[in-house]
């Protein structure tokens, strides 16, 4: 302690500091030595991801609603055709009379159809089986035109979701085509199946060869 010069003791104050405030302290994001902490996007919104998983099994369900539409639309119209009587060339398809249709596969690649000069395999064989199968009815022969639009209008869907990557646009498209009057003949008619399995096979390789352009690096279609 510290004395004065007659002896006695000084007391000193003790001494006071000026507040300055709390001490600084660092924090995490800007100290280079402490570890940054990862949030996770999907824990830190949970119910913004909730939303997004529900809007795109809607517009999922509504995809399927469509094309199902779109198939049903293609199909029902032409129902009662299937109870129509042959007309015209359809007697010499179906049945073979008087016009040389080919009687096996192998005639159905050497001899036209129907005394033409017209070479269509395709269509020929189509025919046989008619003949081999339900024995020339005209019943299961509109069935087969039918079912024919009905796969050309899918394949459509398919074209045009590809090339336009929008669904909505490819369902009206395909509603389009399954209702268009212009494929009456196409389709009630037997013997327009020339018709129909034309646009099926020219439907399904344009699908193809888009769908091969529009695929990624990794080999998988970007969008079908």
């Amino acid at each position: 302690m510290p004395v004065a010069k007659n002896g006695s003791i000084l007391h000193s104050s003790p001494r006071v500091q000026e507040f300055t405030g709390p001490p600084e302290i660092s924090e995490p994001n800007k100290n280079p030595g402490y570890p940054q902490l990862q949030i996770d996007p999907a824990q830190e919104q949970p119910t913004d991801l909730a939303s997004h998983r529900s809007k795109e099994r809607l517009t999922m369900l509504l995809w399927r609603c469509g094309w199902v539409a779109a198939l049903l639309l293609s199909c029902i119209p032409y129902l009662p055709a299937m109870t129509g009587q042959p007309i015209w060339d359809d007697h010499g398809l179906l049945y073979g009379i008087k016009s040389q249709s080919p009687q096996s596969l192998a005639e159905c690649f050497t001899k036209p159809i129907i005394n033409t000069q017209y070479f269509r395999p395709v269509v020929a064989i189509s025919f046989l089986m008619d003949r081999q199968l339900w024995h020339a009815s005209p019943f299961f022969a509109h069935q087969w035109n039918i079912l024919i639009h009905v796969a050309t209008t899918a394949s459509l869907i398919g074209l045009l979701a590809t090339l336009f990557r929008n669904r909505t646009v490819a369902i009206i498209g395909g509603v389009l085509f399954a209702i268009q009057p212009a494929q009456i003949m196409a389709v009630a008619w037997i013997g327009g199946r020339t018709d129909g399995l034309c646009a099926l096979w020219i439907t399904l390789f344009l699908w193809s060869l888009c769908s091969a352009v529009c695929r990624g690096s990794s080999g998988s279609l970007r969008y079908c």
